[in-house]
Formats: structure tokens, sequence, C-alpha cells
């Protein structure tokens, strides 16, 4: 890329899971003028050891030798960690790029937006419908939204199979639409991989 490791500026895990945050601690480490970028909600999660923990015991008793695979994760230390909320603009003086809430594996997920519309995405956002429900929405879930609690699970936790039949909150949706459909429909760039062009328009409210 043409870029020196000593050019890292702004490492920015998309959200904390162990498979993309994991070596944040580490890369912060090994590159010390470097400022970790993480979503505003997903920060405890990255600096908090106790917090941190929490989610590699789980991840070990879900993918067993994946977790140890990519071994335990060194937390980042909070002085070195910049939180991102939706809107916020990181000025990298010739370009600028726009944080853009984007739930979808994870509830904190975000993507970085480019003034050029190109959108990078750790993973892609869903595309409506919610794929993880966090803590704050579950007695949202069950007391109102048009009758989408119906069709919640008792007890939703968050997680790919939390909510299946559930519709994203409308205003998500929106909001999506108007910011990242432009990106999607002439393919976008993201972090992993490539998406095509000619994505069918997201679903209407």
């Amino acid at each position: 890329m043409g870029i020196a490791p000593d050019g890292v500026a702004y490492p920015f895990p998309t959200y904390v899971h162990l498979d993309h945050a994991g070596a944040a601690g580490a890369l912060a480490d090994a590159r010390p003028n470097a400022t970790v970028l993480v979503p505003e909600d997903g920060a405890p999660y990255a600096t908090d050891p106790e917090r941190l923990d929490a989610p590699f015991e789980s991840a070990k008793r879900a993918i067993a030798e994946v977790a140890e695979a990519y071994g335990e994760p060194d937390p980042v230390p909070a002085e070195r960690c910049e939180t991102l909320a939706d809107g916020d603009v990181i000025d990298l003086g010739d370009r600028r790029l726009e944080a853009v809430d984007a739930p979808g594996h994870a509830p904190h997920q975000h993507a970085l937006l480019a003034e050029d519309g190109t959108l990078f995405a750790g993973a892609p956002p869903a595309r409506g419908r919610a794929t993880a429900v966090s803590d704050q929405a579950r007695s949202g879930l069950r007391s109102g939204g048009g009758g989408r609690h119906r069709r919640a699970p008792a007890r939703p936790r968050p997680g790919r199979r939390a909510v299946r039949a559930l519709r994203c909150p409308r205003g998500v949706r929106r909001r999506r639409r108007r910011r990242l459909e432009p990106a999607v429909a002439v393919g976008v760039q993201s972090g992993n991989s490539g998406r095509r062009a000619g994505r069918p328009p997201l679903p209407a409210d």
C-alpha cells in the first residue's frame, strides 16, 4: 500500500470482537505514536482488561481452536484510545473520513465513509434486518416497535441468532439508506472485500 509501518497513525477496529480487535493492544504497543480509534460503545471492551477477558472466554467456548490461535488479547491503553460516535469526522489532511453507525454483526459496529462515497467496512452493514441486539434495546423490543416485539425471542441476546425475523429499527434503516446506499450502488470497497455493484435497494419503511 506504500505506507511504512511507522506511518500507521489510526488503527480502526470496526467492532470489538476477537477477530477484528484482538490485536489492537499489540498494535498499539508496536506503534507508540498511533492512536487507536474505537466505536464509542465498544471502547470499554478494548481498554478494560476485565471486560476484554469476558469476550475472549466466550470465544473460547464457541470457537475454541480459533480463539486459542488468536491468543488472549491485550488491552489498548486508555490514553492511546480515541472513541468515535456516529457523525464524527477524522481529518487526515488530504482526506476526511466520517464515522457511520452501522449496527450489524455487532451492535456497536461502525464503518468509515470517505468524501468520494467509498465505504470502509470491516463487515458489511446489515441490510434491512438486525443481526445483533444491544442490552438497551431488549425492553424496547418487547414493548413497542409496531408489533415487532411479537417476533422477538422471549430473552433476546446479542449475536447472530438473537433476532431472525425482526426488522431493523426504522430510523437506522433510513439513515443507512441515505448515507450508505450510494456507496453500495457503485460497489463498496471494504477492509475485507469489495462489494459488487447493482445491489437491490434497501427495503422501504
